[in-house]
C-alpha cells in the first residue's frame, strides 16, 4: 500500500517530527547538523530499501514543494 510521510526538522530548535498518513507519530530532538552530518551543512540524502530474501515493488514520490530553498536546488525524479 502507499503510505504518506512527512519528515520535519526545525535546525533552531533541533526537533524532528515524523507524521504516517497525516497522523503524529514520533519526535525527537537530534542536532543532525553536528550529531550525524559532523557539521557539514550540505548533504545529499535519498532513500533505500530492502525486503530481505524476498522481493516487492518499493517506490518514493516526491511532491514538487518538498524544499523550501529556492530554485538552486536540483530534485532528480
Amino acid at each position: 500500500l502507499d503510505h504518506v510521510v512527512q519528515i520535519t526538522w526545525d535546525p533552531s530548535t533541533n526537533s524532528l517530527q515524523v507524521f504516517f498518513d497525516c497522523a503524529f507519530r514520533l519526535q525527537g530532538n537530534i542536532d543532525i547538523i553536528n550529531q550525524v552530518f559532523n557539521g557539514t551543512t550540505q548533504v545529499w540524502w535519498g532513500f533505500t530499501s530492502a525486503t530481505g530474501g524476498l522481493f516487492n515493488n518499493q517506490s518514493v514520490c516526491l511532491q514538487e514543494n518538498i524544499l523550501s530553498v529556492g530554485e538552486s536546488v536540483t530534485i532528480c525524479e
